[in-house]
């Protein structure tokens, strides 16, 4: 089952050795420079080889997956609309013909300032970073052929239901309840999340309401009963399961769990729950 990540609108900038990664979508832009090793990527059910030297593109909302195949050096980076905002004009309604960019990882230039995104750890290190991306994306994108995206009415559907779930998900919020705010038929809807998600419209709203659980468990002091209520649970059975279903404990294990791990692991807490 593929499943739709929610990050916010964060940017990551990371490099590591393992790409492998279950099917799964979002609204950044997810570029990745493959600098040694290989591996599979699947983009739209479509199966790519990943090259040594290649670079990858993957636009929002495209379904993709990873299977690593061996050891891996690669830079990722995952692009948020407030970044890539100046370019949504020239990419909207349309995809990469080609999602691998051969030969991609080798530009000097682009890797320069994939590197110097890398390094920057100063208290201007975002507003830099985001001029960089810019600059990469500046690059790769004047060459990437694209081509009409056939689904883009579904696609602008999607975002404004989305942004609905993200605005209202700690409420007492249906699909039906929806729908009809969004004038929208309940029918439609559900397709668009197994079609497009790959997850039922029930299933998305529990993962950001946990999604938002671990956060509170991790920085507030706020009791188990607070917390579920806070996030949009009707009650404290159904939190206690659908969080032990995701996350393989109960709440209050996960929290004591957590107590004496050092200042700078939560966010790693944070990146694998949102991976189970």
């Amino acid at each position: 089952m593929s499943i739709y990540e929610n990050h916010r609108n964060a940017f990551r900038c990371t490099r590591s050795n393992r790409l492998h990664y279950f099917a799964h979508r979002h609204r950044e832009i997810e570029l990745i420079f493959m600098l040694n090793g290989q591996s599979k990527a699947i983009v739209n059910g479509v199966p790519h080889e990943l090259k040594k030297g290649d670079a990858l593109i993957v636009f929002p909302n495209q379904l993709h997956q990873y299977i690593s195949t061996c050891a891996e050096d690669y830079i990722l980076l995952l692009i948020p609309s407030t970044i890539y905002g100046e370019y949504a004009e020239s990419i909207d309604g349309h995809l990469p013909n080609h999602p691998i960019i051969a030969g991609g990882a080798c530009n000097e230039e682009v890797l320069c300032l994939a590197k110097m995104c890398l390094d920057s750890n100063h208290p201007f290190a975002y507003q830099c970073r985001k001029f960089l991306i810019g600059a990469i994306l500046g690059i790769v994108l004047k060459d990437l052929p694209l081509t009409k995206d056939k689904s883009h009415t579904d696609k602008t559907a999607l975002e404004r239901i989305l942004a609905y779930c993200e605005r209202h998900y700690t409420e007492s919020i249906s699909l039906a309840s929806m729908s009809k705010d969004l004038f929208l038929s309940k029918f439609y809807v559900s397709r668009l999340f197994n079609e497009q998600l790959g997850i039922s419209f029930c299933n998305y709203i529990s993962s950001l309401r946990i999604e938002e659980s671990v956060k509170m468990l991790l920085s507030t002091d706020l009791s188990i009963t607070e917390i579920c209520f806070a996030t949009g649970f009707a009650s404290t059975r159904t939190f206690n399961r659908v969080f032990r279903n995701r996350i393989g404990v109960s709440p209050k294990e996960y929290r004591e769990s957590q107590q004496n791990l050092p200042a700078s692991y939560p966010e790693t807490i944070k990146r694998q729950s949102r991976r189970k």
